[in-house]
């Protein structure tokens, strides 16, 4: 068989008519029948179902054994590490400055950014290079850890990484509420703790779980929903701080994260399949058998695990644009509370009506629009859009002046935040069933590299503007931010390049049913050709 719509007619009585010169068979009941083939073909191919409905894919998300479990770990989660946002930059920034510089006034939080007391200024400075440090230990260490990780959790099952990973992310919190209740305790030792969370890193293990169960048409809408329900914990859990002192809210984000932990190992079902499980750990077994006597392929497995972003143009492109994303998003994410407070007075009331408006709007951007944008344009496009938001996005953040233009201008982060749900749909897209652990933590490595540098580099631009007394017609205090907008212009121009039959998850899907009823219509009407010896059309063409 040719290409399809061409393939070889075989010669037989049937064609003898037409081969010798002769005049087409002109037969009428042969054409009724053809006729009616092109009847039912066109029928089928319009009958055939659209996208699914809407509440059936989220019913189908929320309801199904273990993504359930999954959002609402996620979301308990998001409770917990959003009760401490704002409360842990001003608690940190008052004791550098007490332990630090010998400051004795009332809370750093109270002053404005005019009047704080250059002890509160420096104990500010401290903490952001403390945050800036500990991302970059973690990030490091995730860049390193997570395709190890994942490729074990491909092997060994999800649940088995979950569990400790899960723990050793609400450690930070149970030392901050030690911290709370010893005034002397140094608060490097947070710091300390939030460094080791990237030994294992539970997000990406919660994606490869989701990919185990889901469908790949629902893959970046349920991802969508996985992080709309971290955007709601995200968005609400700050209004505690309003109503609780500083150990209050430490102890309640303390046990949220313990009942998050509990909840996955008595809940948590396993979602990869055994049989899947078995077959990566007897390849495992062979590969170590093989190479256990060699140090040097210890040394260089993460190296190796990567190797599988270089598999193809489209994980080399979405390794960029995530890298490029990663870097700014999650530099900005990390520094953005105390550059509000520093530059701007925000208090612990501005920043939590700021992640609740913002949070809200992801909310419903994620769940209400996620499935219907990834229908209508497909994740290439999303993709596209999310990275063009991020450049309107941090340029406004950059020329922003007051509190109010930060309120308005933050609401495109919710459509920043379509980028990364989606960009993991893709890459699930695109590799085997035994190869999801392996995929997602290589690609969570590329973003945790990018977030080690991401701090580090945002602050080296704002300290560096600021240490040169620089004038920039108002806008020395935003050029980081300028700064991202111009990368995210950079991450627009690797998502156009973006191969659209292997990053939208229907063209494929398209695409063969076409293919498909294609087929089917020629064969149906060269089997009445055959029958009736002869075709009043000649060889049969099928559109392309």
């Amino acid at each position: 068989m040719g290409d399809v719509g061409v393939e070889e007619i075989p010669s037989s009585a049937s064609h003898r008519g037409r081969e010798d010169g002769g005049p087409p068979n002109t037969n009428p009941q042969s054409v009724l029948r053809r006729q009616e083939a092109f009847q039912v073909s066109s029928q089928s191919m319009a009958s055939e179902p659209g996208p699914a409905p809407y509440w059936e894919m989220v019913s189908y998300c929320l309801t199904t054994s273990g993504p359930s479990q999954l959002f609402l770990i996620v979301l308990l989660l998001a409770f917990a590490f959003g009760c401490t946002v704002s409360v842990v930059a001003s608690t940190m920034t008052d004791r550098y400055a007490r332990i630090n510089y010998g400051y004795t006034g009332k809370s750093c939080a109270h002053y404005t950014s005019g009047m704080k007391p250059n002890e509160c200024l420096q104990g500010s400075h401290d903490a952001q290079d403390a945050v800036s440090i500990s991302l970059l230990v973690s990030n490091l260490l995730s860049f390193v850890a997570n395709p190890t990780i994942g490729s074990i959790s491909d092997a060994r099952g999800r649940k088995l990484i979950l569990v400790p990973g899960i723990a050793l992310a609400i450690l930070p919190t149970v030392v901050f509420v030690i911290i709370n209740f010893h005034k002397t305790m140094s608060p490097a030792w947070y710091f300390v703790t939030k460094g080791l969370t990237g030994l294992i890193d539970w997000l990406p293990i919660i994606i490869s779980s989701m990919a185990d169960i889901l469908p790949s048409k629902w893959r970046a809408p349920c991802f969508g929903l996985l992080y709309a329900g971290f955007a709601l914990g995200v968005a609400v859990a700050p209004l505690l701080a309003l109503l609780l002192d500083d150990k209050g809210i430490a102890i309640v984000s303390a046990a949220i994260g313990a009942g998050a932990w509990i909840f996955t190992v008595v809940a948590l079902p396993e979602t990869l399949s055994r049989d899947i499980a078995d077959g990566v750990y007897d390849a495992r077994i062979r590969e170590d058998i093989v190479e256990r006597h060699k140090l040097s392929s210890i040394l260089t497995r993460p190296i190796e695990e990567l190797k599988i972003i270089n598999r193809n143009n489209l994980f080399r492109l979405l390794a960029v644009i995530t890298f490029l994303s990663r870097m700014v998003f999650g530099g900005v994410y990390a520094l953005l509370v105390y550059y509000l407070q520093h530059e701007l007075d925000f208090n612990k009331r501005d920043v939590a009506h700021m992640l609740l408006m913002s949070g809200l709007l992801a909310i419903f951007v994620l769940t209400a629009l996620f499935k219907s944008l990834n229908d209508l344009i497909g994740e290439r496009r999303i993709i596209i859009f999310a990275s063009i938001s991020g450049v309107i996005q941090f340029f406004l953040f950059g020329i922003a002046s007051s509190k109010q233009m930060i309120f308005v201008t933050s609401s495109l982060l919710a459509f920043v935040g379509l980028s990364s749900p989606t960009i993991a749909a893709v890459q699930s897209n695109n590799v085997e069933v035994d190869e999801q652990g392996h995929a997602q933590g290589a690609l969570f490595s590329i973003s945790s590299l990018a977030e080690a540098v991401g701090p580090l580099l945002l602050r080296s631009i704002y300290y560096g503007v600021h240490s040169r007394h620089t004038h920039l017609h108002g806008l020395d205090h935003g050029v980081m931010f300028i700064f991202a907008s111009t990368v995210y212009l950079l991450a627009v121009l690797f998502a156009v390049a973006l191969p659209a039959k292997k990053a939208n998850s229907r063209i494929d899907k398209l695409t063969s049913f076409f293919v498909d009823r294609k087929e089917s219509k020629r064969r149906m009407i060269n089997d009445i050709t055959m029958n009736d010896g002869g075709d009043i059309f000649g060889e049969v063409p099928v559109d392309e």
